[in-house]
């Protein structure tokens, strides 16, 4: 089995492909970094750059996921405070 589940860019060159797999019996989810070709008539090109994690660890990725998008928006919120009080 293996079924892409998302899609999207990276930067100008690379996109993010999130797909579930199986190997051996297994189920995984892997998240890795396509290279763009740089004819249109090829596909994108796998890189080393990535995870592959069983699929029953996802729900401990999307806490951490979660914890860093909070401590992300409160050091967002922590910064736009101090330059408002700078101006």
């Amino acid at each position: 089995m293996e079924k892409q589940i998302a899609r999207f860019n990276k930067n100008a060159t690379e996109e993010i492909i999130v797909k579930l797999t199986e190997f051996e019996g297994k189920n995984f989810i892997d998240i890795r970094a396509y290279v763009k070709p740089l004819t249109s008539r090829g596909e994108l090109i796998p890189t080393k750059k990535g995870i592959c994690m069983k699929v029953e660890t996802v729900a401990e990725l999307l806490t951490a996921l979660k914890k860093v998008e909070k401590v992300y928006k409160e050091e967002l919120e922590k910064r736009a405070k101090e330059t408002a009080i700078q101006n």
